[in-house]
């Protein structure tokens, strides 16, 4: 390597620090600390985002609008469900599963006892619009 290839090389890695942080040294969700009763409200809005940020414009809109009327009302141990049932599945996964109805058999006996996937199921299919409230989970 030339020495102008280690320059920009060096340029890079400066453009990529944040104050006196890099990259690097942010945590991911699965990194950060678990989330306290304190937390709570915090917690649940980052679900709410994460719940209308899935990366399909249909799951966004479905998903994302009944997490806004409906986790608000989570105790923090529901959000850590919802997070494990509902986020951590991949989002092409999610949208067979939600909107194509296509459960996988090897998985199907897991997620038909998943409520957070059955009520959301229930609202597409029902054709219910997703912001109902007072649905008991």
């Amino acid at each position: 390597m030339g020495k102008n290839c280690i320059v920009m090389i060096s340029r890079l890695f400066s453009a990529l620090r944040v104050g006196s942080r890099s990259f690097t040294s942010f945590k991911t969700p699965h990194q950060a600390a678990a989330p306290t009763q304190t937390d709570l409200p915090s917690y649940q809005k980052s679900l709410i985002w994460r719940s209308s940020n899935l990366g399909m414009l249909e799951l966004d809109l479905l998903v994302g609008t009944w997490a806004k009327k409906n986790i608000e009302g989570f105790s923090l141990e529901e959000c850590r469900k919802y997070e494990e049932d509902v986020l951590a599945i991949e989002t092409p996964d999610l949208y067979k599963y939600l909107v194509e109805n296509k459960l996988p058999v090897e998985k199907e006996p897991k997620l038909a006892e998943n409520k957070y996937i059955r009520v959301l199921r229930d609202v597409i299919h029902s054709g219910r619009k997703p912001d109902f409230v007072g649905e008991k989970i």
